[in-house]
């Protein structure tokens, strides 16, 4: 009977690398399929069935969990064709760790964390640093949240420790997992991810959540400085952050600079939202208004515009929602829809929707 090890950890060389070690040993077996994304298009499909049958108020999820993890518990001893322990070395299985901690209680985890002050591949502009916070942000935050409370079924293993001295990272986990093999790292040297310049981490640190995870996990990030403002988007983020710990006043001097560098569709949703927590309602329609007007397909204006159900200016421009081409901004069409008084099922016909997850996404 074999068991599993899911490793998971931010996209890079690495996280490859470590499964390819683990299993380049006898007692144990990479996995051919991805058993976690399977598991999981399994609770969507019988969800989606579920909606269709018996309509968008239906409580799957009460019988779906359980029947997959009951299927989970009855196929995972047989994956890993004799070997003591599958392995499967993935980025989602940190980005899905607490439905697959739930899913498969008797599955163990390598969790890989990285610096995000060090990138696996060149970050070269503001938005890439931004674009590279989000994804390191998703990656870890879960492991961040849920592996402590996974006890020994948990492992960490910090990326930099891995760089330094491979062969006594790989004798950690062996010993956890209780493998009697040779514990030397065999193959290429792991990647060694360099800093990101110190303009670039200003952007990277403009993104919340990368910034309260890189507190959490003890990563020193610079304050943002005025030149973050060139960049619409790191502009965006720095004020959602401001809001965030309640500085408005800061926020708002943020936005509208960055608004007077650039007019755009991120800077008018950034004044946007500043307006929105001041009170100031109709300030804050007008701005969003006109990101929509900059980008039609935009996500967080539509999101914040369709919150105030009660506002008569959504009603010329609610069809343009409809023809959007991003889900969410149709998704929040429909909850506007249900909010006017419009009917579950019909809200999901007009806006375009039809037995996908809108009502909380």
């Amino acid at each position: 009977m074999s068991e599993l090890v899911l490793i998971g950890g931010p996209p890079g060389p690495n996280l490859a690398a470590l499964g390819r070690e683990l299993c380049a040993r006898d007692d144990t077996r990479e996995l051919d399929f991805r058993f976690a994304s399977f598991l999981q298009r399994l609770r969507e499909a019988a969800q989606h069935r579920a909606t269709v049958w018996q309509g968008v108020s239906a409580r799957a999820a009460d019988w779906i969990d359980p029947a997959v993890r009951r299927l989970a518990a009855s196929l995972a001893p047989s994956l890993g064709g004799g070997a003591r322990w599958s392995i499967d070395a993935r980025a989602e299985n940190a980005q899905e760790l607490e439905w697959l901690a739930d899913m498969l209680p008797r599955a163990r985890f390598v969790l890989l964390v990285r610096d995000g002050r060090f990138a696996p591949t060149p970050v070269t502009t503001p938005q890439a640093a931004l674009e590279w916070a989000r994804e390191w942000a998703r990656a870890c935050g879960p492991i961040a949240r849920t592996a402590q409370g996974l006890g020994a079924r948990a492992q960490v293993v910090r990326d930099e420790e891995l760089v330094a001295d491979p062969s006594r990272a790989m004798a950690s986990i062996v010993q956890r997992l209780g493998l009697d093999t040779p514990c030397e790292w065999t193959g290429p040297a792991p990647h060694r991810c360099e800093p990101l310049a110190p303009a670039l981490l200003e952007c990277f640190a403009a993104h919340g959540p990368a910034r309260t995870l890189s507190e959490q996990l003890g990563f020193a990030l610079p304050a943002p400085s005025p030149e973050c403002d060139r960049s619409p988007e790191v502009a965006l983020e720095l004020v959602r952050a401001l809001l965030d710990r309640g500085r408005i006043d800061d926020a708002r001097a943020r936005a509208t600079r960055a608004l007077a560098l650039h007019a755009c569709a991120a800077t008018h949703e950034a004044l946007g939202l500043v307006e929105l927590r001041a009170g100031h309602e109709t300030q804050a329609v007008h701005s969003l208004l006109r990101a929509i007007q900059a980008d039609m397909n935009r996500v967080g204006p539509w999101r914040e515009l369709f919150a105030l159900a009660h506002r008569p200016e959504l009603l010329a421009v609610a069809e343009f929602a409809r023809l959007s081409t991003q889900p969410p901004v149709r998704f929040a069409l429909a909850r506007w829809l249900v909010a006017r008084g419009l009917d579950r099922e019909a809200a999901e016909i007009v806006a375009n929707v039809a037995h996908q997850p809108w009502q909380s996404s």
